[in-house]
């Protein structure tokens, strides 16, 4: 049970913390079994893969997953809770490299 790894920590007087990350396009293929996606269909540049672009609901649904796992965060009483935007990770897709335009992308 996670909940006894974190009270165990905070036990000894140390900090612990949760990377919540989607990796999006930078996914293989052949790791997941299936064509990656992202928010835009534009190709990763280290993978060479071009993802599926993603449904709204799709979106929609990874939006409430961030919100779940923060959720799960909090319940586990951990301080902290990085999000890796400053990689090309699916979630900084949303700001930069995107070419949609609809209701999440103005």
């Amino acid at each position: 049970d996670l909940r006894k790894v974190v009270k165990t920590v905070h036990e000894h007087g140390a900090k612990i913390f949760a990377q919540i990350n989607h990796a999006g396009r930078q996914c293989y293929p052949n790791f997941i079994t299936q064509k990656p996606i992202a928010p835009s269909a534009v190709r990763d540049m280290m993978s060479l893969v071009k993802p599926r672009q993603m449904t709204l609901n799709e979106i929609e649904k990874t939006i409430t997953a961030y919100g779940d796992a923060c959720m799960i965060v909090k319940k586990m009483f951990l301080i902290f809770v990085f999000f890796p935007f400053a990689c090309v990770y699916h979630t900084s897709r949303y700001f930069f490299g995107n070419n949609r335009i609809n209701d999440f992308f103005l």
